[in-house]
Formats: C-alpha cells, structure tokens, sequence
C-alpha cells in the first residue's frame, strides 16, 4: 500500500523540491523513494512505496528531518487449489526459506483465530537484488483436517519477519 507524508518547509516558500529518502531495515545506505514539491505556505504531500520497515526523512535544500520508524507488513498469500489442497507464500523484499508458517482457523464459539496447523516454506523465487524487486517464498500443497466451511488464514508471525516485517495475514480461504 501507499504511503502517505505530510510537512512543510521552514522557509514556507512555494517551488521547493521535498525528496523522501528511506533506510531499510538491514542496510546503512538511504535512498530516494519520492518527491514533492511545495505550494503555498511551504506546504507538502507525497505517497510513495516503501514495501520494507525501515527509517524515513525528507529533505529539501541542505536541510533534512529527523528519522522516523516505518513499520511495514509483508504480502501474505493463502490458496486452496485443488479443494482439500492448500498452498501459503509470502512475498517481501527479503527471503523466508525454511522458515515456518502458520495456518489458523476461525473458531466461532471462542471468536478467535486458533493455530491448527504450522507450515515450513521450501520454495524460493526471485534475487531481491537489493532494490525493490520481490522474492517469493513459499510452501509446497498440504492439507489441513478441519470441516467443510471453516475460515482459515495464513500467518508470517512477527518473530519470522523480523527484523524487517511485522506480522502479516493472508486474506480468509473457506474450507
């Protein structure tokens, strides 16, 4: 998703060039993730990608914000395919191989979300390269024992993604 940031300039001049610059999570380097220019006021908006935790700070002439924390969520995937068969994968700028996952269902007499199944990524595709390409990760096709009907989600836990991610949760397969 869309980052949104807001701010404005000391000099509150119009015309000003405001470039975002972010600092992933595992990397000393900045870099530039977006640009704005300021209207009147010295007031301005931009919405860039991040698609990694890391730091954020703009800069405008030979001045630059402090840093702020972004946390971000990698895109958890979830299919069933054939029925009865499932398939679980993360996508995110870092790789998960032979890291597990979790598969719960929706309980509705306790209306929580309940582990019933963990499960270990083995595939890999695609390098990173550093920049803002993604690598998938993914599992093999299992199965899971629980009723016709039942919601289950696929969960990369926080202590998984870390340093990088935050949890992330697939959309809801029924059974």
């Amino acid at each position: 998703e869309l980052v949104n940031a807001t701010g404005t300039i000391g000099s509150g001049q119009a015309g000003q060039l405001v470039t975002i610059q972010q600092r992933p999570c595992d990397q000393q380097t900045w870099r530039d993730v977006g640009e704005a220019t300021t209207t009147g006021g010295g007031t301005w908006s931009v919405d860039f990608l991040t698609r990694i935790s890391g730091l954020l700070r703009a800069t405008s002439g030979d001045a630059t914000t402090d840093s702020v924390q972004l946390r971000q969520r990698p895109y958890v995937f979830f299919a069933q395919r054939p029925p009865g068969r499932f398939r679980a994968g993360v996508q995110a700028q870092r790789q998960y191989w032979h890291r597990r996952m979790r598969i719960d269902r929706f309980d509705r007499a306790r209306g929580a979300w309940v582990m019933v199944k963990r499960v270990l990524i083995t595939k890999t595709e695609g390098d990173g390269g550093g920049g803002m390409s993604d690598i998938a990760s993914t599992t093999d096709l299992f199965g899971i024992n629980v009723p016709t009907g039942t919601n289950l989600r696929a969960v990369l836990p926080t202590e998984v993604g870390r340093p990088c991610y935050v949890a992330g949760i697939s959309a809801i397969v029924r059974r």
